[in-house]
């Protein structure tokens, strides 16, 4: 965006939508969320929710095998256990392209021994340290192995954050034919991750060969563009997201899912089986939110049955 556009698009959110500013200045709606992002940030002094994207790459177990084919390994067959090879990450408030990726080759370590994870671990443990969100995809993986090596290693649990899973909200909210990230994004026709030749990169990466762990980093770095853009597009259907409108330091009517301040008023309601609530729109994400306050007198609900069960 243009220094002109930016200021346009700071006028316009008064009385627009994120997605109708981007028709207007003829940007895509992902450059103008961004950016108004950061200004919502910057305005709230520096109290904003702190959401990390992350994703990693792990090792295999390597085991000894007689078959081949549904072979039971025993804990006394496998001669090393998983460990983590890169990470990839990249904060909502940062520009998309701003990703940092590591790999074991970026340690000192490596040269003594290509499979020693402890320095990445450290590093990644600093990240999660800083994060109130992280956002990943098959998150019970990544976060089951990051904890794993955090034990490993004797390293405390990082400060407490919450998570979304975008494999989870696939399946919860939704129902394409296949739930993987490079699946869905094909069917939202997303930007394309990186493919890689399989299993032998793994191989490659175990035996320390340095071109194979800069093949594994750009397939980790083209992970996170496309996690970013899948959460924000099932960003509005997820009931059960964490509540980002907590960590703004005001007393605004943000929406929960993105913490934006584009809040309309609608026409609906939302009910419970006793209650009424005013609902409003969220001109950021597109979310519908309601408010806490009952709209249902005293008299209509001393009046309101209830189910026997």
């Amino acid at each position: 965006m243009t220094p002109e556009q930016r200021t346009a698009a700071e006028v316009l959110s008064d009385t627009m939508s994120w997605r109708k500013i981007s028709k207007h200045l003829g940007v895509p709606k992902s450059t103008v969320s961004d950016y108004l992002r950061k200004v919502q940030k910057k305005n709230a002094e520096g109290d904003f929710p702190k959401i990390l994207f992350i994703d990693v790459e792990v090792q295999g177990s390597l085991n000894i095998s007689f078959p081949r084919f549904k072979a039971f390994i025993s804990p006394s067959a496998v001669l090393k256990e998983p460990y983590l090879l890169t990470f990839a990450s990249n904060w909502a408030h940062e520009p998309e392209e701003k990703v940092l990726v590591k790999g074991l080759d970026d340690y000192s370590a490596f040269e003594d021994n290509c499979q020693n994870d402890i320095l990445l671990v450290e590093e990644l443990w600093e990240l999660l340290d800083q994060a109130d969100v992280v956002i990943a995809h098959n998150n019970s993986f990544d976060r089951g192995q990051i904890n794993s090596r955090f034990a490993y290693y004797g390293i405390d649990p990082p400060s407490d954050y919450k998570t979304i899973c975008t494999l989870k909200a696939l399946k919860q909210y939704f129902k394409l034919p296949a739930n993987s990230l490079d699946a869905a994004t094909k069917y939202f026709e997303l930007e394309r991750k990186l493919s890689h030749e399989g299993i032998s990169l793994w191989v490659d990466c175990f035996k320390g060969d340095v071109e194979a762990f800069k093949k594994l980093k750009e397939y980790n770095h083209g992970d996170i563009p496309t996690l970013r853009q899948l959460y924000y597009k099932v960003l509005p259907f997820i009931k059960n997201h964490p509540n980002l409108a907590v960590y703004y330091g005001d007393d605004k009517v943000r929406c929960n899912n993105c913490g934006g301040v584009d809040m309309k008023l609608t026409s609906d309601y939302a009910y419970t089986n006793l209650s009424k609530f005013h609902t409003y729109r969220c001109g950021g994400c597109g979310a519908t939110k309601r408010t806490r306050k009952n709209l249902r007198g005293k008299g209509e609900m001393d009046s309101t049955l209830m189910n026997i069960v």
